[in-house]
């Protein structure tokens, strides 16, 4: 193997993703395109576990607090399913 190739896979191989992060995959379906989605106000866990958006809430909160309640897998990730309204899944006016 070449020096350069050998200097950069070293490199590659010695960065290491931070433990502590959270690992959250956000799944959001179901917008038409073109439609404009609207802000979020309810997530689940893809089962029984559901988060409601707080009155004063920001959407940055919001999604904060479901991703420290959520539960995790062995591997360390939690799913967040982003619930929409049935009025925002209606493509838009043409």
């Amino acid at each position: 193997m070449s020096k350069p190739l050998e200097r950069r896979l070293r490199a590659l191989e010695g960065k290491r993703p931070d433990p502590d992060a959270p690992r959250t995959v956000l799944m959001t379906w179901g917008v038409p395109p073109g439609a404009v989605k609207p802000p979020v106000s309810v997530l689940s866990d893809g089962g029984a576990l559901e988060w409601r958006r707080g009155p004063s809430e920001s959407e940055d909160e919001f999604f904060a607090r479901a991703e420290r309640e959520a539960p995790r897998n062995a591997a360390g990730f939690a799913i967040l399913v982003e619930r929409l309204p049935a009025e925002s899944l209606a493509a838009p006016d043409s």
